[in-house]
């Protein structure tokens, strides 16, 4: 009997999973370059929503780089989801994409942080850079273009 119970259980589970919608998130945080700090912007997922995979566009100087991470927040405490170094080589404007080997569902509560970094000449160019984070649904109204001056 509990097998069976745990069987239904697990098929409701899930079906409740699959029936979730792609969050319409749309998100930027601005950090200072080269001053040693982060900064951050928080995004709970909605109800009955879920992100498969987050979307970033990052526009800065073009002589620095960004690290950039997701948290999940519970309690208080953050847990990295996913995380893209300065190694990376985001210099200057462009876009990318992160998936997750799981979706992250409804009531989540996200962090992302930026810390604006110098590139590979290893001179930090003052100044700041945004990074604006988004699902699919979004991406097309959500990111700058990177010819704008």
């Amino acid at each position: 009997m509990k097998t069976c119970l745990f069987g239904i259980a697990s098929l409701l589970l899930s079906a409740q999973l699959f029936a979730q919608t792609e969050a319409n998130m749309c998100v930027s945080v601005t950090d200072v370059c080269c001053n040693g700090t982060t900064s951050s912007v928080d995004y709970t997922i909605p109800a009955n929503q879920q992100i498969t995979r987050t979307y970033f566009h990052y526009e800065g100087n073009d002589g620095d780089r960004v690290n950039i991470s997701c948290y999940d927040v519970v309690g208080g405490s953050e847990s990295l989801i996913w995380s893209i170094d300065a190694q990376a080589s985001r210099c200057g404007c462009g876009e990318s994409s992160t998936g997750l080997s799981h979706p992250i569902g409804q009531n989540h509560h996200l962090r992302f942080k930026v810390d604006c970094k110098e590139c590979a000449t290893g001179n930090c160019v003052s100044g700041s850079t945004t990074v604006t984070f988004s699902t699919a649904p979004y991406v097309t109204v959500c990111f700058p273009d990177c010819d704008e001056s």
